[in-house]
């Protein structure tokens, strides 16, 4: 689930956006999904835009002819665009860009979005995490903690998960959405959890050492195209703070998107034998647990 901070499950794209950022992560290749460049995918593709923005209260940026082509061909589409006023929480002085990621899987939606959401795929061993609080139809609470290497300073941040059922109800079930922030007294949550010794490994000294990330939103939105097709869109707005530039956020965030879906479609094609009874359940869009069996 998660941001750069990149998000997927809390541990994995989370870390991965700011580890690449910061130059710790590996580094990106190339993601394909089967390509389709018949009129009846760019209809469902441009109906699947035409009803976010209809009924979303953001809206996707809109695509050039190329980009429109690539997506069809089942390549990783990215943008980067600046925010037309400054995101709250953003300092004085320092600005932060939206950076857009988007493709087109050939597999249902429910085994791309567990592929995203699975809290069990936790690759870096730099970054230590703890689920704060939770709720009964997906919404949770993560505070995170991403050791770099000296002279940067460590990051760290405490986040605020939801989905947006409204949106799945208005579109018909053809959009789910989850999307993060930063939460509300995120700093104070995080070091009360690390002073209370919830978080192994981390100590109050080091966590009040780190430096907080002033701004840290995002989403990610899942299109059902047909029952074997889905157009995945991630979105993160992040400055990680302290003295490094934002540009320069921005340029490895949209770097590694080409890793992080290639990452998705290999964990998508064999979710279905990860997610089995008996496994955490995992809520969709509409914030229902997704059963076992309409994962295939």
């Amino acid at each position: 689930m998660k941001s750069l901070v990149l998000v997927l499950a809390p541990g994995f794209a989370l870390a991965l956006g700011l580890a690449v950022v910061l130059g710790v992560a590996l580094h990106a290749s190339p993601a394909r999904a089967g390509g389709d460049s018949s009129g009846q995918l760019a209809t469902e593709v441009a109906s699947a835009f035409g009803l976010y923005n209809r009924y979303s209260a953001t809206q996707l940026p809109t695509l050039t002819s190329e980009q429109f082509k690539d997506l069809l061909k089942g390549k990783v589409v990215k943008i980067r665009r600046g925010h037309t006023t400054p995101p709250p929480g953003l300092p004085a002085g320092e600005r932060a860009e939206r950076v857009y990621g988007m493709m087109i899987f050939e597999q249902p939606r429910a085994n791309v979005w567990i592929a995203a959401m699975d809290p069990h795929y936790v690759t870096l061993s730099i970054l230590k995490e703890l689920r704060l609080a939770s709720d009964s139809d997906g919404g949770c609470v993560w505070y995170q903690h991403l050791k770099l290497p000296w002279p940067i300073s460590d990051r760290h941040w405490t986040i605020a998960l939801g989905r947006t059922p409204a949106l799945t109800d208005s579109t018909g079930g053809v959009v789910w959405e989850q999307r993060w922030r930063l939460a509300d007294n995120g700093l104070q949550l995080g070091l009360e959890a690390v002073t209370a010794g919830r978080v192994p490994g981390l100590t109050l000294e080091v966590a009040q050492k780190s430096v907080y990330t002033p701004v840290n939103e995002g989403s990610w939105t899942a299109f059902t195209l047909s029952e074997d097709r889905t157009l995945l869109v991630y979105y993160v707005s992040s400055s990680v703070g302290g003295s490094i530039s934002d540009d320069i956020v921005a340029d490895f965030a949209t770097a590694t998107l080409d890793k992080l879906f290639k990452v998705l479609t290999e964990r998508g094609a064999t979710i279905a034998s990860h997610y089995i009874e008996g496994h955490e359940p995992l809520f969709g869009g509409d914030g229902k647990p997704i059963p076992p069996s309409a994962v295939r």
